[in-house]
């Protein structure tokens, strides 16, 4: 393994889409959602597999308008949320609201099939990170209106497909990070919620697009588990 090409990166979200940018020896000035700029140091060494937590989480219609206040909002940085959750949220449950399926996608060849100029997700300056941006929301976009028919999906690999649990959850272990046969170092995923309860008037999840792996909240480290939280 390359350790001189495995240097730590910085997370970025664009509009519940969660994206991790790695770069390569950089230091890098990422924008995130609440506007907070944070610092990612070249200094550390990324794992090549961690794992995966996708919690389901469901609130009142009548709460829609709460939720869309970006303060609102959880911020996915990987990080465990449940003990932050305001008391309008709420796990989802199976058991009454009826079983939900994720699957998680690697799509990084996909990716580089689609954007032809060697950047993928993360071969871009702090500068040039609108570009990055779009590229998330193209891509969430595009699984979002054509499921397993979008071009992100269409011959990707399917890490696994898993039913939540009591709580909402669902983890896939084991999943692939940094990765130096890859032409970015780096694996990308989408996960999608692909079974919804039918009779119930319940939100699917949107798409999740993100890098692997996620640095943790201090940049000086990378997260072994990553909790990510989909938008309804």
């Amino acid at each position: 393994m390359d350790l001189k090409k495995n240097y730590i990166g910085k997370a970025l979200f664009v509009g519940g889409v969660s994206l991790t940018l790695c770069g390569q020896a950089l230091m890098l000035s990422t924008p995130v959602m609440n506007n907070i700029v944070s610092v990612a140091h070249a200094d550390q060494v990324a794992p090549t597999t961690t794992n995966i937590e996708i919690h389901k989480t469901m609130y009142d219609k009548a709460d829609a308008n709460f939720f869309e206040q970006e303060q609102n909002k959880i911020k996915n940085d990987g990080t465990q949320k449940d003990s932050t959750f305001n008391n309008k949220l709420f796990h989802y449950n199976p058991t009454t609201m009826g079983k939900v399926e994720f699957t998680l996608y690697d799509i990084t060849d996909q990716i580089n099939k689609v954007y032809a100029d060697g950047k993928g997700l993360t071969g871009f300056t702090a500068g040039q990170s609108k570009e990055a941006q779009g590229r998330v929301a193209e891509i969430s976009k595009d699984i979002d209106a054509n499921g397993a028919k979008s071009k992100f999906l269409t011959g990707a690999t399917v890490v696994g497909t898993k039913a939540i649990d009591g709580s909402g959850n669902v983890r896939f272990e084991n999943v692939k990070a940094y990765d130096a046969s890859k032409p970015q170092k780096y694996h990308y995923y989408a996960a999608v919620e692909t079974k919804t309860p039918k009779g119930f008037v319940v939100s699917k999840a949107k798409p999740i697009v993100f890098v692997n792996p996620y640095t943790n909240p201090n940049g000086d480290g990378f997260l072994s588990t990553t909790y990510l939280y989909p938008k309804n």
